[in-house]
């Protein structure tokens, strides 16, 4: 079983939080099942529930008709899944915008925990 973090930056803003504090509690409710799941399989986690995007991050894919909703993640260590935020998608193809940002948090969250990722590796 995987932990799954939620990125906080540096000023403890929670994207993940606000994101899934403006959806009603259906699609809240379901969201949370598929990070359960993702959770339970980590990298097994496959379509129509998970995607390879690039560079390190997926995408978690939940279908709440007739929108879709999209969290980014990455893998930190062998045991964190740390999702960067959610969104509402709106077109075939997850937004550039939307992935530039999740590596942004990515290299953000893996720069102020280096740390912890030296101590483990030794």
């Amino acid at each position: 079983m995987y932990k799954i973090v939620y990125y906080e930056n540096d000023h403890g803003d929670v994207p993940v939080s606000d994101f899934l504090d403006k959806q009603n509690s259906k699609v809240q409710t379901k969201i949370i099942k598929h990070v359960s799941l993702l959770a339970k399989e980590g990298r097994n986690l496959r379509r129509p529930y998970a995607d390879y995007l690039r560079d390190g991050m997926y995408e978690l894919r939940v279908k709440f008709s007739p929108n879709e909703y999209r969290m980014l993640y990455f893998f930190f260590q062998r045991t964190d899944i740390v999702i960067t935020h959610g969104f509402v998608k709106k077109t075939d193809q997850v937004p550039e915008s939307e992935v530039l940002k999740a590596l942004k948090y990515k290299l953000d969250y893996e720069r102020r925990n280096k740390n912890e990722q030296r101590l483990l590796q030794k």
